[in-house]
């Protein structure tokens, strides 16, 4: 869903360890295009990821920050929905608000 494109031959990569989606880009996108087609009309939307709204690409952990590919690869129309219309978040905000703080743990003295 998100980051980057990867296409592997699996017949001479099975190890998936040279990706292709460079070289053969047209392919990587017609790959990603007819598998978000499936999962449009196969997943339902619940099962779809939404954006979050306190991301911070600057605290990102990962090796890159997000990038929403439906978006960049199939238009807006596409794009990953938003999380504040969807009503699971306004329901984790909430158990989230009502959590006590996680505890600190006491570091070693020396």
């Amino acid at each position: 869903w998100s980051g980057k494109l990867y296409l592997h031959n699996l017949r001479t990569d099975w190890r998936e360890e040279h990706n292709l989606a460079d070289s053969q880009a047209a392919k990587a996108r017609e790959l990603f295009t007819k598998l978000n087609q499936w999962l449009d009309a196969n997943v339902a939307t619940k099962y779809t990821p939404l954006l979050n709204p306190n991301y911070e690409p600057s605290k990102e952990s990962r090796s890159r920050a997000f990038v929403d590919l439906r978006k960049q690869h199939l238009g807006e129309n596409y794009a990953i929905r938003a999380a504040a219309s969807d009503p699971r978040i306004a329901v984790l905000n909430e158990q989230n608000a009502k959590a006590p703080p996680p505890a600190r743990s006491a570091s070693p003295k020396r």
